[in-house]
């Protein structure tokens, strides 16, 4: 007989495992971690991009203020400081008592004189020197043509004369009626007085608003892409590159409004007529009342925040497509080795345990190698000791059967025969004999009957426990160790917590047989002389506790090597146990005894205990 047949799987399994990759592709581990790849990725580049355009937006809308801010004050102190300078060099120059007097040749010869301080004052347009009445008597460079022309009326001269001071002002109004100037007119005006502080006339420094030497101050700055305007105290717009710009208002626009009226430099980012959004920042020139406004288009500010993003966004896909082929090598590297391990646990299924795998160099797998190899050896252990179990099994099932027929051949058959016998001479001799003696001799035959009876019953409780039918679980325990304790000098004792109600009739034989099997293994191998049997009846489960005080043994790790030790009667409780479903642990040293515990639960059992 081959035992090892008993063990060996049908090879349909192979089959069932190649059909399942081929219809699970899609469940592959290439396929799940480059998905896992590309999802975690894309959500990456998603929260990557997002979190970098708004920390861009932020930080450059931020930066664009600040600078907006810096740079409008800036302009405003350049220009400030220009007028400051302006208004020195006209003052200085109204100082000289040459301008009391209005004589033009010694006005012009004060020019001449002056001329390294007047050269900027020029530049964007001329200095007239008005008398007390209004009038000009005097200008620089000379035009005959604005000699005697009134400007008595214009708002500097009517503040000047009535505002005894010697401070500067700056004065914003139209041309003169001769059309001399082409545009609108800013300037600087400063009174003269005699010794005894009579208003003698005033020294205006004009400049044209249009003129281009006056844009290199306001328009000064190179990096600068925007648009910058000048505007006086009513927030009309008094120089712009655009000329056709001038004279328009910015008090329309209630940010701007806002900012002009507080008089301090400020930015803010407002959306215009068109919806469109701008930054626009404003400094004041102390000086004049005048204001500094610069205006940039929001787009254009955060042009570069969007060619960032744009090359931040390239090279994460750059990125993510070498992770992505990354994982991709490294997923196969690893399927490989795990295709490897299901060909040769296919192998394993059809029933060849001889197979091992080399091992990887990735740590993972390969513990998962030794781990496959080392179950592979366990099999191979387990099936050896399993097919040497079987064979000890039928043995003893032969060894058995050839007493029992020994012993019905020279014990029962026997009796039998001479029964027969028996009764053939009481019947060949009832003729014969006295009736009494007759009698005595069918005595003698009942006698015989009765004896071969009690033989046959001992028989059959040896082959299945008539006492567990009869009497109950509990009962059938007792009777164990009453057997026992009959068939050596051992003290045993059976302890039982709870009821052994409503158990199937295959775990009360499962119970017994196993509760028989310790005790057998306890009188043929333990040398004990104490021995005590505790049976828990729980709700869900029974705990089974064979204790003895033997010799003990070195328990094996491995159950397959109580089979190659002939510790076959071990090896059966702990199939019957794995029968039921339940757990068993044996606990034993050398010289300490041994204590055999086994768990099992209480579910119905359709597999029959013999």
């Amino acid at each position: 007989m081959d035992y090892g047949q008993i063990v060996k799987q049908p090879s349909t399994s192979n089959r069932s495992v190649k059909a399942n990759n081929q219809h699970a592709w899609w469940q592959s581990i290439t396929t799940i971690a480059i998905g896992w790849t590309l999802t975690l990725s894309i959500l990456m580049i998603g929260v990557i991009v997002g979190s970098t355009a708004i920390a861009l937006y932020w930080t450059t809308q931020t930066i664009a203020q600040r600078h907006h801010r810096i740079t409008t004050h800036l302009l405003a102190e350049r220009l400030s400081d220009n007028l400051r300078q302006n208004a020195l060099a006209l003052t200085v120059v109204a100082r000289h008592p040459s301008f009391i007097s209005h004589d033009a040749t010694q006005i012009q010869q004060v020019f001449q004189q002056y001329d390294y301080l007047l050269a900027d004052l020029v530049a964007m347009g001329d200095i007239v020197l008005l008398d007390e009445h209004g009038q000009v008597t005097a200008s620089y460079p000379s035009d005959a043509e604005l000699m005697g022309q009134d400007y008595a009326a214009s708002s500097y001269f009517q503040i000047l004369q009535i505002d005894i001071s010697y401070e500067p002002i700056f004065f914003h109004n139209n041309p003169s009626p001769s059309g001399k100037w082409e545009g609108e007119v800013a300037g600087i005006a400063i009174s003269i007085y005699d010794e005894s502080k009579q208003f003698r006339g005033c020294l205006v420094n004009r400049f044209y608003l249009g003129d281009q030497q006056l844009g290199k101050y306001i328009n000064g700055f190179e990096d600068w892409s925007g648009e910058t305007y000048l505007i006086d105290r009513l927030g009309h717009v008094i120089f712009h590159a655009d000329k056709t710009l001038i004279g328009s208002s910015f008090d329309s626009t209630p940010q701007i409004e806002k900012l002009h009226q507080s008089n301090k430099t400020w930015s803010d980012v407002v959306q215009l007529e068109g919806g469109n959004w701008f930054f626009i920042s404003y400094a004041p020139i102390k000086e004049s009342g005048w204001g500094i406004v610069m205006v940039e288009s929001w787009a254009d500010s955060f042009r570069l925040v969007k060619q960032t993003a744009l090359f931040i966004s390239l090279i994460l896909i750059v990125g993510i497509s070498g992770i992505t082929m990354l994982t991709l090598w490294a997923t196969r590297r690893m399927t490989n080795r795990l295709n490897l391990l299901i060909t040769q646990a296919s192998i394993v299924a059809s029933g060849n345990y001889d197979t091992q795998v080399s091992l990887s160099r990735i740590s993972e797998i390969q513990e998962l190698g030794l781990a496959f190899n080392y179950m592979v050896r366990q099999l191979r252990s387990y099936r050896r000791g399993l097919q040497e179990y079987v064979a000890s099994v039928t043995n003893s099932q032969e060894d058995e059967r050839k007493r029992i027929a020994r012993d019905l051949h020279d014990g029962t058959l026997q009796t039998l025969i001479a029964i027969g016998q028996r009764i053939a001479l009481v019947r060949d001799a009832l003729d014969e004999q006295p009736v009494a003696k007759s009698q005595e001799q069918l005595t003698e035959v009942r006698g015989m009957v009765t004896e071969s009876v009690n033989e046959l019953r001992r028989f059959s409780r040896d082959l299945r426990p008539l006492v567990l039918e009869d009497l109950g679980l509990v009962p059938a325990l007792f009777y164990l160790i009453g057997r026992l304790q009959q068939k050596a000098d051992i003290s045993a004792d059976l302890e039982v917590e709870g009821e052994a109600i409503g158990l199937h009739q295959n775990l009360e034989i499962a119970i017994f047989r196993i509760v028989q099997e310790a005790l057998n293994n306890i009188l043929k191998h333990a040398q004990a002389s104490q021995v005590i049997v505790t049976a828990r009846f729980l709700p869900r489960q029974t705990i089974l506790e064979i204790r003895d005080n033997g010799k003990g043994f070195v328990v094996p790790q491995d159950a397959s090597e109580l089979a190659h030790s002939g510790s076959f009667g071990l090896m059966g409780l702990e199939e019957r146990a794995q029968l039921f479903g339940g757990d068993i642990s044996i606990q034993s040293a050398r010289d300490e005894g041994t204590i055999v515990r086994v768990i099992l639960p209480h579910k119905h059992a359709t597999t029959s205990s013999g």
